[in-house]
């Protein structure tokens, strides 16, 4: 059913097929919840969406934040603050208040570039 739904990642602008992704909870998974009559289960697909290892890692590792509002549609806030809403494989960036432009876009292209490229990111910290 998820994989109908949503044929790639959730991730903005990935290009990873939902099948060759893992089925991610877009609110964590909580191991000792105890059980309820009046709230739903955690792993149902309101609560799923694909995502491929590496966006996984993003978010959990990299500082990106991701809500979904309605069954499709996924949230995400970057680790810079620009907001994108990701439905039916289609990417729409909103940009935060306060932000700058220029600056934040060209640094989070170039990290979201690297993250989509399946190479190894390193940073070299004699230079900093």
């Amino acid at each position: 059913q998820l994989h109908i739904r949503e044929p790639f990642s959730i991730f903005p602008f990935s290009t990873t097929r939902s099948v060759h992704a893992d089925l991610d909870h877009t609110i964590p998974y909580r191991v000792n919840r105890p059980p309820s009559q009046t709230s739903p289960p955690q792993t149902r697909p309101s609560n799923l969406g694909p995502l491929g290892r590496r966006e996984h890692r993003a978010k959990t590792f990299g500082g990106w934040q991701l809500r979904q509002p309605e069954p499709g549609t996924y949230r995400w806030k970057s680790p810079y603050g620009y907001t994108y809403d990701v439905t039916n494989g289609h990417t729409r960036r909103i940009t935060e208040p306060g932000t700058h432009e220029r600056t934040g876009s060209i640094v989070e292209d170039y990290l979201t570039d690297l993250i989509w490229s399946h190479r190894p990111i390193y940073v070299d910290l004699s230079k900093a």
